[in-house]
């Protein structure tokens, strides 16, 4: 939003940004006023521009400015999606591809051109993720598994579900070895729906679920959440997800740069940070901010430690199933302790990366011990950690435990260059070929072409 140039403020660092009418690289600065913290850029041309970044100012200098040093660009991308289409057979307002569909629908990369690529970052590189637009309308999707599954990596599709709604189809893609699919479901009201669709898909969606269930493939549900679309979803998600134990996940998109922004009110645009507000005041406390955020902060130095790319706009938190109800994790997990001893981990990573590695990989799995009060729930958690940081798959299937994830992507709107890249990468192909790049990088290019 545009502001006055004389508010008062209190800089907290200096970095640069995008400017969202004439994209050129501008000045900002992430600031605090009132307890708000803001990006705050400023355009010579076209004036001083504000983007909420959070609520709470104390929340935002522990948990993202204390952090800046093990997020971002300072790891190495551990998964890469792969753009296999444009094409797509819905028309979603929201979707930030719509400008370039036409521009590009007949450019698809060939088998010959994603075996050349996946051999080439097979090393580098645990898990894939085949995306588009919608990858199902390629009719040689399950040859492409195939090939991705002969180099022995984890193969997952983002997919809005029509086509899995045919039960011969979704069996091809079980046979040809798919890992998991990520389906689009924002929630199961009308109105959300439209707003966010453009049109009722619900009931296709829901033959799609059943195939799934039926073939038993492991399945995560993404949804797109807004200032004022969603927040009433949530708890019904969570109870369907726990109602069908082969949906694994459940991933809220905050709503951040649509392609049709013209016909959004920005106000109605949400950081992932605010969503966690949200998801404390829906599930009546039961799912804290704060856990929340323990879990990420051990997440987060797990990967500095490890050397995998971790997001600064991502949190995740973890479910128990419990024969229809479920637990958070902080029920068996002691994160309070927890909490104090990732606390001192971050300060000697801080002064002495070796050593605070070595101290950090060393007393894990001893906290991790005294502070579970499950044996077999420490069990799976321990080896659904080393599962993903030594890149297998069967992180990707958890047993016992519902995968909370909330996510804000980098786009024109939010970027702070304070990283030199984003932590996951995005292969696709334009006029120049298949190349590799960041989602960053994408949607500054998307946006501002």
């Amino acid at each position: 939003m545009q502001v006055r140039a004389q508010e008062d403020y209190k800089i907290i660092r200096e970095t640069q940004s995008i400017c969202t009418q004439c994209y050129s690289t501008i000045k900002a600065s992430i600031v605090e006023r009132n307890d708000h913290v803001f990006l705050r850029k400023e355009c010579s041309e076209h004036g001083i521009f504000e983007v909420p970044f959070a609520f709470n100012s104390e929340f935002y200098r522990f948990f993202q400015e204390k952090s800046l040093p093990f997020m971002c660009g300072m790891q190495s991308q551990s998964e890469i999606e792969i753009v296999v289409t444009y094409r797509c057979n819905m028309r979603c307002p929201i979707c930030y591809w719509q400008k370039h569909k036409d521009k590009y629908e007949q450019v698809e990369p060939s088998l010959e051109e994603l075996e050349q690529f996946i051999s080439k970052y097979r090393k580098k590189t645990w898990r894939f993720t085949l995306t588009g637009g919608e990858p199902t309308l390629r009719d040689d999707l399950p040859e492409i598994i195939s090939m991705l599954k002969k180099h022995g990596k984890g193969i997952s599709i983002n997919s809005n579900g029509l086509r899995l709604a045919d039960f011969a189809y979704a069996q091809s893609l079980k046979r040809a070895g798919i890992d998991r699919v990520n389906m689009q479901l924002d929630g199961f009201d009308e109105e959300i729906e439209r707003y966010m669709r453009g049109d009722d898909y619900r009931a296709t969606k829901q033959k799609a679920l059943n195939n799934l269930k039926e073939l038993n493939i492991c399945t995560g549900i993404n949804a797109v959440i807004s200032r004022d679309y969603g927040k009433n979803q949530i708890s019904q998600l969570i109870d369907f997800a726990l109602k069908h134990e082969f949906i694994k996940s459940i991933t809220w998109l905050s709503l951040v740069y649509p392609a049709g922004k013209e016909k959004y009110n920005p106000k109605n645009f949400i950081m992932a940070n605010e969503v966690l507000d949200f998801i404390q005041e829906e599930t009546k406390g039961k799912i804290t901010k704060h856990n929340f955020l323990i879990l990420r902060k051990l997440y987060l130095l797990a990967a500095y430690c490890f050397s995998r790319g971790c997001c600064r706009y991502s949190y995740m938190y973890m479910l128990i199933r419990k024969q229809g109800h479920y637990e958070g994790i902080d029920r068996y997990l002691d994160l309070k302790k927890i909490n104090k001893f990732l606390d001192i981990c971050q300060g000697v990573l801080i002064k002495n990366k070796l050593l605070g590695k070595i101290f950090f990989l060393s007393a894990m799995p001893v906290v991790l011990l005294v502070c579970f009060r499950s044996v077999s729930l420490l069990k799976e958690f321990f080896c659904r950690g080393v599962s993903f940081y030594l890149r297998g798959s069967s992180y990707l299937k958890p047993i016992n435990f519902l995968d909370f994830r909330v996510v804000t992507i980098c786009d024109i709107n939010n970027f702070d260059s304070v990283g030199k890249q984003c932590c996951f990468g995005i292969a696709l192909k334009d006029d120049k070929g298949l190349y590799r790049d960041t989602i960053r990088n994408v949607n500054l290019k998307i946006s501002t072409s």
